[in-house]
Parts: structure tokens; C-alpha cells; sequence
């Protein structure tokens, strides 16, 4: 995988267009796997497979639903203050 990932990096893909965007690849031996190229922040890639990235999703899910619990409530409290 070390030399999958020098391969990607050396493609520079924000360059070609793919920062910040999650692509799904296929490995030699038909694997699938997810790169991310995040060049502003880490500038690095994140490589996962499948079972990482649903992993990542579940915790995108669990996060959005705490996000929005937070904003119901702070909702409710302004509205009790009134």
C-alpha cells in the first residue's frame, strides 16, 4: 500500500481536480478502497478501505444526529426564554 500511496501523492490529485472529493478505487487484486486528498489542511491523502469508510459514515451519521439535537434544544431554550 506505501507504494500505492507514493503513486497517488506524486499524482498531485488536487491538482487534477479531486481535493476534498472522496473517490472510491479498485486495488490490483480488485479490492475496493476510498482516497481523500486533503491539501489544505493535513496536505496529505487518507486511504481506507471498505470497512473504514463505513465506519466513517457511521460516525458522519451519529454526528449530524447530535449536531441537530444540540440545535433542537438550544431552540427550545431560546423559545423558553421568551
Amino acid at each position: 500500500m506505501h507504494g500505492l500511496l507514493e503513486n497517488l501523492w506524486g499524482t498531485a490529485w488536487w491538482a487534477q481536480g479531486f481535493a476534498h472529493k472522496l473517490i472510491r478505487r479498485r486495488s490490483g487484486d480488485g479490492k475496493a478502497y476510498y482516497v481523500y486528498a486533503d491539501p489544505n489542511y493535513c496536505q496529505c491523502m487518507h486511504v481506507g478501505s471498505e470497512s473504514a469508510y463505513a465506519t466513517y459514515k457511521t460516525l458522519v451519521k451519529e454526528q449530524d444526529e447530535a449536531m441537530a439535537l444540540q440545535e433542537e434544544r438550544e431552540h427550545e431554550n431560546v423559545q423558553g426564554d421568551k
